[in-house]
């Protein structure tokens, strides 16, 4: 049997998780799978091990003896032993203080704060006199730092207006360049009629490097960070865009979105795909309930197809909540 690289990567998750469902494989994979689980089933190779118990009972697959024989094996023990990559948190603060910057990490001893304070000068005396003329540096920067602190929140002009005591054009203009020059990035808050509720209609604003973001608030260290009210936001910040860069590395891209409405519901990410919506929340921590996933009954009329959902957090191993909710470690995506 001549097993395509999918075949070969959908068996290989399948022989190192007994018992899995089309959904935990997709979601390892990232891609739908259903092709290729039918051609493992009617090669032999795997075969139904029962149901899940969670929300539509979802059928569980494991190897089949043809394919211990395929491989010469006598058991799934003779598998050699997967290298185990965890972070634990402090370890997934540290590097969102670093920021992902390819230069922070060709070279180690290259120190954090100088890289940005260097960065910020150049950004500020060369990539943004290109676009626009700031009139006062200080503001500027002044908005800057405030805005690194409510990564994740989102945008409202005429706050920023005030607090800097500039117009609301001159923010508008500031955040249109910071856009262009991908310092920051802006999330659409999702509708569609389904949806009753008043929602939320402005944008949600995340910066691309948290990095930055942490050197413009001041903070130089991941126990720092970690102590900070901060904390949530900048996980989510990373999150965020770890996701985005999945996306992009499968050479898609992917519109996300962001839902809240008048009710206080808010679900961190909204994604569309061929005719398709799946709800993601981001949370630190590794154990969840049914009120973390709470805000996902407002799409319960949705005429969208729905998809997974998932909790993307500091959890160590997949898993799933009763909802059917796949519980999601950070380090997964």
């Amino acid at each position: 049997v001549n097993l395509s690289n999918a075949a070969l990567e959908t068996l290989s998750i399948i022989s190192y998780n007994p018992k899995i469902t089309r959904a935990e494989i997709e979601t390892i994979r990232g891609v739908n799978s259903d092709g290729t689980i039918y051609k493992l089933l009617e090669y032999n190779l795997i075969e139904e091990a029962g149901k899940m118990d969670a929300p539509g009972r979802p059928t569980m697959y494991k190897t089949t003896s043809e394919f211990l024989k395929m491989f010469g094996l006598s058991s799934l023990d003779d598998l050699p032993e997967l290298p185990r990559y965890k972070l634990d948190e402090n370890e997934i603060f540290k590097y969102i203080v670093r920021g992902f910057f390819p230069v922070l990490y060709d070279d180690t001893d290259l120190k954090t704060q100088l890289f940005y304070s260097s960065y910020l000068t150049t950004y500020l005396e060369k990539d943004l006199k290109e676009l626009i003329d700031v009139k006062d540096e200080v503001k500027f920067i002044n908005f800057l730092k405030i805005l690194a602190s409510n990564t994740g929140e989102e945008l409202i002009y005429d706050n920023y207006a005030k607090q800097i005591e500039v117009s609301t054009n001159t923010i508008k203009a500031w955040v249109s360049v910071l856009v262009k020059t991908a310092v920051i990035y802006l999330v659409e808050p999702y509708n569609e009629e389904s949806i009753v509720k008043r929602i939320v209609r402005r944008p949600k604003m995340y910066f691309f490097d948290t990095g930055l973001a942490a050197y413009l608030c001041g903070i130089d260290s991941a126990e720092t960070l970690q102590k900070s009210f901060l904390k949530g936001r900048f996980f989510e910040t990373f999150v965020f865009n770890e996701i985005r860069k999945s996306f992009m590395n499968f050479g898609l891209m992917q519109q996300l979105y962001y839902y809240r409405d008048s009710d206080q519901n808010e679900i961190d990410l909204v994604l569309i795909k061929n005719a398709t919506i799946s709800l993601i929340e981001i949370k630190t921590g590794q154990f969840f309930n049914a009120s973390a996933t709470k805000a996902f009954k407002v799409f319960s009329n949705t005429k969208l197809i729905k998809n997974n959902n998932a909790i993307v957090c500091t959890a160590d191993k997949v898993s799933i909540l009763n909802d059917g909710t796949y519980i999601i470690p950070v380090v997964s995506i």
